[in-house]
């Protein structure tokens, strides 16, 4: 039985890096039933209980190190693993797990990894020399490529595809219609709002302004959490000022699963979002949606799918939020069609990912 590890930010509850876990599971569970899986996770039980699978914990060395030995394969991300812009540590964390798979003489892919920021120049150094040394890499863009290039990963092919979550199977749309109606919004018209902390005075009012103006446009704005406890108190904090001047709260949406994740943003008409997998999630329930442009791999996938692109908290001005909203009204049926059109090539690429993982496996 061949054992295949997977190495992420699995097991906390990020739901966009759970879509990654859960996508890719599923694609290797529907190609092979005789894979052994194992997950290194920050809660171990946790994930294995929901993906019946094994899993040891993340942190851990001796954890780490028996999950790693004897594996036929280390599938390392999706996600945005390498990047120093949480911090030095996480990528040191993750350049170690790749030396030491290395060190084993483990067969690994890089798996549809967003590449960057990498500011630290010893750390660009560094991930040029880990990726250089796996068997196989796929990024989910073309901007991901170019920094691998840029950060001098050379004589290597790099294959451009896409990320795994194009894989993930709803959930049941019952289910998700049921839980729309717990929160009182059956029938409604649903703006999701997938919103992290930010700061800035005309980052809040704009987002307030959003909020008021999807309402007098007939839109239930309803606040989406990709990341339950950040995301839950920028959700918190805006219904206190909504609160405060005399204005409704915003209803608050979580889904248990990544699945049910996509099942009920497909039931929404429109997302504004903050976070690269709702744009995603978005991407497959045929939804149009606008992206904040935080960082590279929003801007990113929001050119490759044909999205419109909302200006950073940093650099927003009054209105401009209340403007995008407008241009989605209005080219509603335009999005539609073209995300309808790129989905199944988005999906032939995530595709893509699985079958060079799988190659690797033949004797």
């Amino acid at each position: 039985m061949k054992k295949i590890v997977l190495a992420g930010y699995y097991g906390m509850y990020n739901t966009g890096d759970e879509a990654i876990l859960a996508a890719t599971v599923g694609a290797l569970r529907q190609a092979r039933n005789d894979f052994r899986l194992v997950v290194l996770s920050a809660d171990p039980q946790g994930t294995s209980a929901s993906y019946g699978l094994e899993a040891f914990h993340r942190m851990s060395p001796a954890g780490v190190f028996r999950a790693l030995l004897r594996a036929d394969l280390v599938l390392f991300g999706g996600g945005s693993l390498l990047q120093d812009v949480t911090s030095k540590r996480s990528l040191l964390y993750y350049l170690t797990v790749l030396k030491l798979a290395r060190i084993l003489a483990r067969r690994v892919m890089i798996y549809a990894n967003g590449v960057g920021p990498v500011r630290w120049p010893t750390g660009r150094k560094m991930v040029a020399d880990a990726v250089s040394k796996a068997d196989i890499i796929t990024v989910r863009d073309e901007d991901s490529a170019r920094e691998l290039r840029a950060m001098g990963v050379a004589g290597r092919e790099i294959h451009v595809t896409a990320d795994p979550v194009f894989l993930l199977e709803p959930g049941s749309r019952e289910v998700a219609i049921a839980t729309l109606r717990s929160h009182g919004l059956t029938g409604a018209k649903i703006l999701w709002l997938s919103l992290r902390p930010a700061s800035g005075e005309t980052w809040t009012s704009s987002v307030i302004d959003l909020i008021l103006g999807a309402k007098n446009r007939g839109l239930q704005p309803v606040f989406f959490l990709m990341q339950e406890e950040r995301d839950g108190k920028e959700a918190s904090r805006l219904n206190s000022l909504l609160e405060a001047s005399g204005k409704p709260p915003v209803p608050i949406v979580k889904a248990p699963r990544p699945e049910d994740a996509l099942a009920l943003i497909s039931e929404g008409k429109f997302l504004v979002g903050m976070r690269l997998h709702s744009l995603i999630l978005a991407a497959m329930g045929g939804v149009p949606a606008a992206g904040v442009e935080l960082d590279p791999k929003i801007s990113s996938f929001l050119k490759a799918a044909g999205l419109v692109p909302a200006p950073a908290p940093s650099k927003a001005r009054p209105g401009e939020l209340s403007a995008v909203l407008d241009d989605l009204i209005a080219k509603e049926e335009t999005f539609k069609k073209s995300l309808e059109a790129k989905l199944p090539e988005f999906q032939t690429l995530a595709r893509r990912n699985l079958d060079l993982a799988l190659s690797l496996l033949h004797p």
